[in-house]
């Protein structure tokens, strides 16, 4: 079930995704298929999961009496509102614009302004996983546990892949083109396995029975 449920969603990111490799080598300029550009089809796929992830997490709260969760409630909303607004790039101008840094590597001041707002969520959100998994039962810190590996893999294709994709301005569109890609590509990728599995976690009678269809290892060692 497990399976099947990150199935659709990545079925799904693989046709945008597709879609935007192959407008790109067409030619055509689509923006609304777009994966590198706010308010597109894509990036409203973005919402939609962070939305689930908000929602499935409210459920587990209130319904299974599960608090950890509302923390991790906090993160995902968190990260939509940030996301589906902007907020990372209207704060990071604000910032930039305060700063008299000389800008390196390929990066515009707008880029660090974007890190240090992006830092502080990260910061944020690493305080609320804590006391998520200090809350947590002892059959609970599977999942939280695999809930911070995605976050942070999450922030890494946001934050360190990013910076990549920004110095490959320098480099040539392509270059850059192929950057953004990986970098939004990456996100719509680990984002997909994350809703797929609370999805089943919140599905499941059984809180452990979605823990059986992942590798041994893959979430943690048992306490």
């Amino acid at each position: 079930m497990k399976v099947l449920a990150v199935s659709i969603f990545m079925a799904v990111d693989f046709l945008l995704i597709g879609t935007h490799i192959t407008l790109w080598m067409l030619g055509v300029r689509v923006p609304l298929f777009s994966i590198e550009i706010d308010r597109s089809y894509p990036e409203f796929y973005q919402y939609l999961k962070f939305f689930w992830l908000f929602y499935l997490s409210i459920v587990l709260a209130i319904r299974r009496g599960e608090a950890a969760f509302v923390f991790l409630a906090i993160i995902f909303l968190a990260l939509l509102v940030v996301d589906s607004f902007g907020i990372h790039e209207s704060f990071g101008s604000k910032i930039a614009s305060t700063l008299t840094l000389e800008p390196i590597l390929g990066l515009r001041l707008q880029e660090y302004g974007e890190m240090f707002v992006m830092a502080s969520l990260g910061a944020s959100s690493f305080l609320l996983w804590g006391i998520a998994y200090s809350l947590a039962r002892a059959d609970q810190r599977y999942i939280i546990v695999f809930t911070g590996k995605m976050l942070l893999l999450l922030a890494l294709f946001g934050v360190v892949v990013d910076m990549v994709h920004q110095m490959m301005t320098r480099v040539g569109r392509t270059a850059y083109f192929i950057a953004g890609s990986i970098e939004d590509g990456g996100e719509m990728l680990v984002l997909s396995v994350l809703a797929g599995f609370f999805v089943v976690y919140s599905l499941s009678s059984n809180r452990m029975a979605p823990l059986a269809n992942f590798p041994k290892g893959s979430l943690g060692t048992p306490p």
